[in-house]
């Protein structure tokens, strides 16, 4: 486990290093970003959610002694304002005080959002595998598109339900391999119904919660309540909510279990959001949808290597789905 902690903390730090930097001059460069450019930054940032995710269950299993859900919460928020600062005195962006801020339903979603969204992702994940939760999950590209068309009244397309449905095909394949995971195939052994439907509630909430933040970043972005203010309100509202969770909790913390938080969790969902955000400036919502899937990939991949979760046939069929269906959808734009 050590070994495998190693890896991955490095493997952060390299993406940090050399392709992030690569990705954010290419922001602050150019003026306007090409969709194209915009469908690639948006990939990444779904990397990004996929080794935040992962990296949630996978903190919780390496400090089990020390973990505590909403502490862990108030670490991985609070570690986001000073990276934020960081962007607002880079780019010499003022902060906009909340009373200032137009659409302030849009703007509670966006702020509230990120912490509801762990929230209803810790409890799926005490009922589902980690690559199950993240299926269901990922299907949030659906009510994206709803949203999207009803309430951004962005323009709809047939091809966007043709990817849906066939990444959803793809998502479907690993669900079905819930019962399979525990590795016994006698029916009085395997998970009772009941708290595999719990899990998938959870996981559907979980969806519902990701969607709405893809559009409310999208609403505040065209209200010019940009990258820098979303990111500091985001680390501050989480980080006092989990604080008040976490009030009555008396675990004690090892330095090691902090900076661990930072690197492997605050770092990844930061890029996450800040990619999510500059990506969304130059496309539609909606055209994002097939490309969500690679979240659920990320995980699915990362599961596999650092916690040894089983992997079938029809999970690598599953993920190939969704993956080529991306690789089609990134060429079809640039034809």
């Amino acid at each position: 486990m050590d070994h495998k902690y190693e890896n991955l903390k490095f493997f952060n730090l390299f993406a940090i290093r050399d392709f992030n930097k690569y990705i954010f001059t290419t922001i602050r460069k150019e003026k306007h970003v090409s969709e194209v450019q915009s469908m690639l930054i948006f990939s990444v940032a779904m990397i990004y959610g996929g080794i935040n995710f992962f990296n949630i269950k996978y903190i919780s299993i390496l400090f089990r002694d020390q973990y505590q859900d909403y502490s862990f919460m108030f670490w991985r928020s609070f570690f986001i304002i000073p990276l934020a600062l960081i962007l607002v005195f880079t780019r010499k962006i003022d902060i906009i005080p909340i009373y200032k801020v137009k659409n302030k339903f849009w703007f509670a979603v966006r702020s509230f959002g990120l912490f509801i969204s762990f929230f209803t992702y810790i409890y799926g994940l005490k009922y589902l595998r980690l690559s199950t939760m993240n299926s269901i999950s990922a299907m949030n590209p659906a009510l994206v598109v709803f949203f999207s068309v009803f309430v951004i009244k962005e323009k709809f397309y047939m091809r966007y339900v043709y990817g849906i449905l066939i990444c959803l095909i793809g998502a479907l394949m690993i669900v079905l391999n819930e019962n399979r995971s525990t590795g016994m195939n006698d029916i009085s052994d395997k998970k009772k119904i009941h708290e595999i439907l719990l899990g998938c509630i959870w996981a559907f909430l979980n969806a519902i919660t990701m969607a709405l933040n893809s559009v409310a970043a999208k609403i505040l972005n065209k209200e010019n309540f940009c990258t820098e203010n979303q990111m500091f309100y985001i680390g501050v509202v989480n980080s006092l909510c989990a604080l008040i969770f976490s009030f009555f909790d008396e675990q004690r913390y090892g330095i090691s279990f902090i900076i661990s938080c930072f690197i492997l969790v605050s770092i990844p969902v930061f890029f996450w959001n800040v990619l999510t955000i500059e990506a969304l400036k130059e496309i539609d919502v909606s055209k994002t949808t097939a490309l969500s899937y690679l979240l659920l990939v990320t995980v699915l991949i990362l599961g596999v290597i650092f916690l040894d979760e089983p992997i079938y046939y029809s999970d690598i069929v599953g993920s190939s789905i969704i993956i080529g269906y991306n690789i089609y959808d990134c060429i079809f734009h640039l034809k």
